[in-house]
C-alpha cells in the first residue's frame, strides 16, 4: 500500500524538482518554504556561508566554505576561547546541537525553547519535581536566568558566583548585613553546602532535613550533652536557632531564659 506524502516531504520532494530550473538560490530558496519568526542574518545571502558553486543539482551549494564551529565564529564570538569554562557543545563545535542553521520559531535560532532543549542532554529527573522530589527551585524551568549556555568564568556556567547570584532574588539583608552573628555556611558564601540548587526532597531546598544536615558539621554527641538541649532533642533545630544570621549568641532565636514554644 502507497502512503501519501507527509506535508513536509511533500515540501522537500518540490524543493528538488523546482531546483532543476532554476539557475540559483536567489530565485526560489528552500529557505522560503521555512519561514520562522527567528532567522539566521545572512538567510537572504546564501553564498556568505555556503559559496556559489551548485552541487547535485540542489539548490543553494550545500558545501559550506568553512566548517561548523570555524563558520560561526566568522561572524559570532569565539565562545571556546574567551571563559574558563565551555558548555560541552561549544567546546567541541558543535553549535548545531543547540541552533538551527537558517530559521527557527523559537529565539537565537534555538531547536527548541529552553528547558526542553537542555534536558535533551541533561536528565530532567534531575531538575524537576518528580518523586521523591517535591520541591523545586523557583527559576527550575528558566536555566538561562542562573547558567550561561556558551561559556562563563565560574564553574557549572553560572552568570554569577554564589551566593551573588543568589542575592539577586534572596534578600541579603535576611542573611548578613542586620545581624551581629552569621551562620558559618552563610558567612563564607556556601548557600549550596546546606542547600540544593535545583530539587530536594526537603522543605527550602535542605539537602538533608534537620536536625540530620545540622550533625554533618556540628558533633550530636556534643550537642546532645548541653543541658538546653536534653528537653528540647524532640524539636527542630530551627525552632530554637536562626538558620542563617541573628542577633543573640548562638544564632538564639531568643534570650536564654525565656520559654521556647514547640514547633506547629
Amino acid at each position: 500500500m502507497i502512503r501519501n506524502p507527509t506535508n513536509i516531504e511533500y515540501r522537500v520532494i518540490l524543493l528538488v524538482l523546482l531546483s532543476a530550473f532554476f539557475p540559483g538560490c536567489s530565485k526560489v530558496s528552500h529557505l522560503n518554504f521555512f519561514s520562522a519568526p527567528s532567522e539566521h542574518e545572512p538567510r537572504n545571502n546564501c553564498t556568505a556561508c555556503h559559496g556559489t558553486q551548485k552541487t547535485r543539482g540542489f539548490l543553494p551549494p550545500s558545501r559550506l566554505i568553512e566548517g561548523v564551529p570555524k563558520l560561526c565564529y566568522e561572524c559570532h564570538t569565539d565562545y571556546s576561547l574567551s571563559a574558563l569554562f565551555s558548555h560541552r557543545p561549544v567546546a567541541l563545535g558543535q553549535c548545531l546541537s543547540c541552533h538551527h542553521a537558517h530559521t527557527s520559531r523559537n529565539e537565537h535560532l534555538l531547536k527548541e525553547p529552553a528547558p526542553n532543549l537542555c534536558y535533551q542532554c541533561h536528565v530532567i529527573t534531575n531538575y524537576t519535581a518528580s518523586a521523591p522530589f517535591v520541591y523545586v527551585h523557583p527559576p527550575v524551568d528558566q536555566c538561562l536566568f542562573c547558567h550561561n549556555p556558551h561559556n562563563g568564568n565560574f564553574e557549572h556556567l553560572l552568570r554569577e558566583p554564589a551566593p551573588k547570584l543568589c542575592f539577586q532574588c534572596h534578600d541579603i539583608a535576611g542573611y548578613t548585613e542586620s545581624a551581629r552573628f552569621v551562620h558559618g555556611p552563610v558567612a563564607v558564601g556556601r548557600c549550596v553546602f546546606c542547600h540544593d540548587a535545583h530539587i530536594s526532597r526537603n522543605e527550602h531546598l535542605l539537602k538533608e532535613p534537620a536536625p540530620k544536615l545540622c550533625y554533618q558539621c556540628h558533633d550530636k554527641n556534643e550537642i546532645e550533652t548541653i543541658p538546653a538541649h536534653q528537653e528540647k532533642l524532640s524539636i527542630l533545630c530551627t525552632d530554637c536557632h536562626q538558620a542563617h544570621a541573628g542577633s543573640i549568641k548562638h544564632l538564639l532565636k531568643e534570650k536564654p531564659g525565656q520559654e521556647y514554644g514547640p514547633r506547629n
